[in-house]
């Protein structure tokens, strides 16, 4: 399988959760039941750290479905604004790409 890059933008202010689905092949998902999933984050110029439950969950194990769902005061305790990141479920990398904070009247 392929590791799809992908850019996760959140907004101060209007935070919407995000849903991913993991796929073996179309409309085929991977059964996640049981498993942990976690975001790591590598700002720049920081130290990697690792973001889990509640904001990154599995929220429908047999769809292959994962969650995450970050909460205004998390958001307003980040310093930067850019960050390189991978989902990850028991540590397999799903997904990697970047992660880009910006407030809402930025525009």
């Amino acid at each position: 399988m392929a590791i799809r890059k992908w850019t996760l933008t959140l907004v101060r202010g209007a935070l919407i959760p995000k849903r991913f689905y993991w796929l073996k092949a179309k409309d085929t998902p991977y059964d996640i039941s049981g498993g942990v999933a976690a975001l790591r984050v590598k700002p720049e110029g920081q130290d990697e750290f690792e973001v889990g439950s509640p904001i990154v969950e599995i929220t429908d194990g047999p769809a292959g479905e994962i969650t995450i769902a970050f909460d205004e005061a998390t958001v307003d305790g980040y310093s930067f604004e850019r960050a390189e990141i991978a989902l990850q479920v028991d540590s397999k990398i799903l997904q990697t790409g970047r992660m880009r904070i910006r407030n809402f009247y930025d525009g």
